[in-house]
């Protein structure tokens, strides 16, 4: 703030300069305002008395507008001291307040910001909690299916069980054919074993998975029957 004032218009005649209709033409400099079509360069001269406390409304302000832009003085022709400290004030308020919405708005954000991640979250956890019910309820029916099918040849390798005499019969039954001695039925047997292990039937095929399982668990069965 440049510490000497522009000249005032009461101080000398001289400087005050009447504006017509050729405005534009004295508004070359950007600190040059028209006011009560009068202008005065870097002053700015308000008269409002409505904006005036009642005290001060035959007051006319004057505002020196400083070349660095860093700021402004006041001056009133009967109690500058007092309106400078009202203008003061009320740069003061006006800055609290910028600065209070400033902050509101930052604690807003702020606030949205945690709004939205604990939907995210929310969210999250019900999708997973969907996947898991979903994947619960594909095992269930899996495992009814294999029970269901279980049952049905668990029936069937009862009939056949019942109707074998040796293991020859059984591997037979099984569509395994065996010719010859005691010697090719063992070969066989191994041979059948290692066709009906669970772990060689295709795990997407739950039918035969099953047959599969059953049938191992007959050949042992019967394996150890008839040694």
């Amino acid at each position: 703030m440049r510490k000497q004032r522009k000249r005032h218009p009461r101080a000398s005649n001289k400087s005050k300069r009447k504006t017509s209709g050729s405005s534009k033409n004295n508004a070359e400099s950007s600190n040059v305002v028209d006011v009560d079509d009068y202008h005065y360069d870097d002053v700015i001269v308000i008269d409002f008395p409505a904006l005036c406390p009642k005290s001060d409304r035959k007051s006319r302000f004057i505002i020196c507008v400083d070349d660095d832009n860093d700021g402004v003085d006041v001056e009133c022709e009967e109690s500058s001291g007092k309106l400078k400290d009202q203008w003061e004030k009320a740069f003061s308020r006006r800055k609290l307040e910028e600065e209070k919405a400033q902050e509101l708005l930052l604690l807003q954000k702020k606030k949205d910001a945690e709004s939205s991640l604990l939907q995210d979250i929310e969210r999250r956890q019900k999708q997973r909690i969907e996947e898991v019910r979903g994947t619960q309820k594909q095992d269930e029916d899996i495992l009814n299916l294999k029970e269901e099918l279980r049952a049905k040849v668990k029936s069937d390798l009862s009939k056949l069980e019942l109707t074998c005499r040796d293991m020859a019969s059984v591997l037979s039954g099984l569509g395994i054919q065996v010719k010859g001695g005691a010697n090719e039925v063992r070969v066989a047997t191994k041979r059948a074993l290692l066709s009906f292990h669970p772990d060689r039937a295709f795990q997407s095929d739950i039918r035969q998975q099953v047959e599969a399982e059953e049938k191992f668990k007959l050949i042992n069965r019967m394996k150890e029957k008839f040694a």
